[in-house]
């Protein structure tokens, strides 16, 4: 039985979403934007997030608090900048 993980990919620009999602083809990706993060990871219930640390209108570190002090805070969170 293969296991596909699924991704969250939090990112605000869209070619470098195109870019992630292209490298991990062996994965679930589901990418959005900052602005719909929080609903998303409840909505999803990833594997693992990948957070651009720097959005604007929305700051990577401030929805990684809030993934943490829900209940979802079991997730791995991995900061990327681009």
């Amino acid at each position: 039985m293969n296991i596909r993980w699924k991704i969250l990919l939090v990112e605000d620009d869209q070619a470098s979403r195109r870019l992630i999602k292209s490298i991990l083809t062996e994965y679930e990706v589901v990418s959005i934007d900052g602005h719909e993060a929080i609903q998303a990871v409840e909505r999803e219930s990833p594997d693992l997030i990948l957070l651009d640390i720097h959005m604007p209108g929305a700051n990577g570190i401030d929805i990684c608090r809030e993934v943490k002090n829900g209940s979802h805070y079991k997730i791995p969170i991995i900061f990327i900048t681009i």
